[in-house]
């Protein structure tokens, strides 16, 4: 004995299939036992609900809305409390029209803020050494300290990949460091994950801000949206703000 279940459906699910008919067959056993036998219609149920959802499905799913943007404001070395004290209205007006939600961003060792970053962008823990704060605009010219201040960004960027990065982008120095610090602790760890599968969509990144203090360079945030190479798509982490 078999149970057949037909189904006029809209469209062609799959290439098996008729494209005006959903055709599921299954046998049916003797049934003695009481018990095999609810089972048995369990089974059943779940197979019309399921041929039901097959036959009713769209051709295709809708477009995706991609015209909404998704802000990442990272905010270090704060607690809960500090969010949400009574003062801080902004944060609030955030959470109100956002989401909020608290994560422990773990490293592959040490306490730097480059490897909490790291390790966000990467998906898993990282190390950024002491050159993931590299992070600069793409014209921008490098501190007195770095060539004499003599070179900028994107004039470096070429010197190490022999590559120009894009107009307007912003870029990481330090990504092939961060990635191969990274390495040692964790072999499969990949820096620049999340950028660079936004890359891959089709979609843009943009950082904005820096952690700079007392002429010292702390733009460590572009390890969070940069690609595979160190490239975010645009930005401005300069001293301009």
């Amino acid at each position: 004995m078999q149970f057949i279940l037909y189904l006029r459906a809209p469209v062609c699910q799959s290439p098996k299939l008729c494209h005006s008919t959903l055709l599921i067959c299954y046998p049916v056993p003797k049934m003695q036992s009481p018990s095999l036998r609810r089972t048995y219609a369990v089974l059943s149920l779940l197979i019309l609900a399921l041929a039901f959802f097959l036959a009713l499905r769209p051709a295709s799913a809708a477009p995706l809305n991609t015209d909404k943007t998704v802000v990442l404001v990272v905010l270090n070395q704060i607690t809960a409390n500090d969010l949400f004290a009574k003062e801080r209205v902004n944060m609030a007006a955030l959470a109100d029209n956002g989401a909020a939600g608290l994560m422990n961003a773990r490293a592959a060792s040490g306490a730097q803020t480059g490897s909490f970053y790291l390790s966000i962008g990467a998906g898993a823990r990282g190390n950024a050494g002491n050159f993931g704060k590299m992070g600069f605009n793409e014209n921008e010219r490098l501190p007195d300290q770095y060539f004499a201040g003599l070179l900028t960004a994107r004039e470096v960027w070429f010197q190490n990949s022999g590559t120009r990065p894009k107009k307007d982008s912003v870029i990481n120095l330090g990504a092939y460091v961060a990635a191969n610090h990274s390495a040692r602790y964790r072999r499969t760890i990949v820096a620049g994950l999340l950028g660079e599968s936004l890359k891959q969509a089709g979609l843009k990144t943009a950082v904005i801000g820096n952690a700079d203090s007392l002429g010292q360079i702390r733009r460590e945030i572009t390890l969070i949206t940069m690609d595979f190479s160190g490239e975010t798509s645009y930005g401005d982490v300069s001293n301009n703000l």
